[in-house]
Parts: structure tokens; C-alpha cells; sequence
């Protein structure tokens, strides 16, 4: 399974790519591309974020796999830009991810002018 984390960054566009792939859901299931509805608030996979800077995180384990144990997909794709504003110790919570999937990180930086 191929993991696709889109991480922002704030004020990139990202809402505007987050309302895309949630409106075109059935499109992206067609190309065998999954975007959850877990973890979602308003367009994108915020919860997620929050979840992963809770002391216990241990869900997210099972809900990837179960995610991942759905062979109709190839690809999951998560998008939030919250998830640029982890510390080292709770992205790390995600380092299982690499162990039995491939996964791909985007990041879109834009530097901001005073």
C-alpha cells in the first residue's frame, strides 16, 4: 500500500485541495486512490494531527490497517496542514507506516512576505 501524507504547509492552497479530493471522492476511488473519511474535519484529515499529539495514539495503528487491508486501493491519500505543526516525538508515532507501506511525503512551502 502506497501512503501519501500532503502536509501544507498554512496558506498554500491546501483547503482548496482538500475540498478537491473530497468532492471528487468517487473519481479518486476509481483510480484506486483512497481519501478517508476518518480522522476528516471540514475537508481534511485534521483530527489526525490532533490525535497524534495526544499522549495515547494507539488507534491510529489499527485504523491504518484497517484502512490498508482493503485491496480495492492501491493509494491512501491524508492531507492536513496541522500535520506540519507536530514535534519529532509524535511524527514518529506515524514510523510504523514504513514499515509495511511505502509512503510519500508532500510538502508545499510558500515564504511569506511582511
Amino acid at each position: 500500500m502506497n501512503i501519501t501524507l500532503h502536509i501544507g504547509s498554512h496558506k498554500t492552497g491546501s483547503t482548496a485541495l482538500q475540498k478537491f479530493f473530497y468532492e471528487n471522492t468517487d473519481h479518486l476511488i476509481s483510480k484506486k486512490i483512497l481519501y478517508p473519511r476518518s480522522w476528516l474535519s471540514s475537508y481534511g484529515h485534521h483530527k489526525l494531527a490532533q490525535i497524534l499529539k495526544a499522549p495515547d495514539s494507539g488507534s491510529i495503528i489499527d485504523e491504518f490497517d484497517s484502512l490498508s487491508e482493503n485491496k480495492d486501493y492501491k493509494n491512501i491519500l491524508i492531507s492536513s496542514e496541522n500535520l506540519e505543526d507536530l514535534n519529532l516525538g509524535e511524527v514518529e508515532k506515524l514510523s510504523f507506516l514504513k514499515k509495511s507501506h511505502t509512503v510519500e511525503i508532500v510538502f508545499f512551502y510558500r515564504e511569506f512576505c511582511s
